[in-house]
């Protein structure tokens, strides 16, 4: 993968150069957390819900590692279906504090105007994913379990309601649409219903 400077991410210059002749596709990014110089479990499974996202609307898949990333998590995100990964050179810290990462994020999503931006759905990447909405001047649907693509190509995620005894259906229609996925929601759900 070649990769380029520009500020404090390194870009994919393939995907920089479709995108300067107009060639670029709609991007869905992913903003990766970092845990012990490792992509974290939590990530991994919102790549894969991602790349089904970005399947359905014929877009690039990229994720965004914040906080001392390097060559070695690029290839572990190219292996977990990313396409392009924009790489947070900060020497910053490495778990991704939101008043560190924050302006690095918005001036990144301004240059590369993604549609749709998804976080793992922990205290950090809430407190990041909610400042940079703010930011834009979007909302932000938190805490979602399911994502989807309605007919109008725009976000459409369910979340719970009344301490998870409902789910709720809610399409994101600004851009970019921004969301937080619970990791391993379905798997505590199935639990939760067998011990029932």
């Amino acid at each position: 993968m070649l990769l380029g400077e520009a500020g404090a991410f390194r870009i994919n210059i393939e995907a920089y150069n479709r995108c300067v002749n107009g060639e670029e596709k709609a991007e869905v990014w992913v903003v990766v957390g970092l845990k012990g110089g490792e992509v974290d479990d939590a990530s991994l499974e919102l790549l894969r819900e991602a790349r089904a996202l970005s399947d359905r609307l014929g877009a690039s898949l990229a994720a965004v590692a914040l906080g001392n990333a390097n060559e070695s998590i690029a290839a572990t995100l190219g292996a977990r279906g990313s396409q392009i990964a924009y790489l947070c050179e900060d020497p910053g810290p490495s778990d991704c504090h939101p008043d560190i990462c924050l302006p690095l994020l918005q001036a990144a999503v301004r240059q590369h105007e993604p549609r749709i931006i998804l976080f793992p759905s922990y205290r950090t990447m809430r407190i990041l994913a909610a400042r940079l909405g703010a930011r834009l001047g979007v909302g932000v649907a938190s805490e979602c379990t399911k994502l989807d693509i309605d007919g109008d190509g725009h976000l459409l995620v369910s979340r719970p309601v009344y301490g998870g005894r409902l789910s709720a259906r809610v399409v994101c229609r600004s851009i970019p649409q921004i969301a937080t996925f619970q990791p391993g929601y379905g798997k505590r759900s199935a639990r939760l219903a067998r011990r029932k």
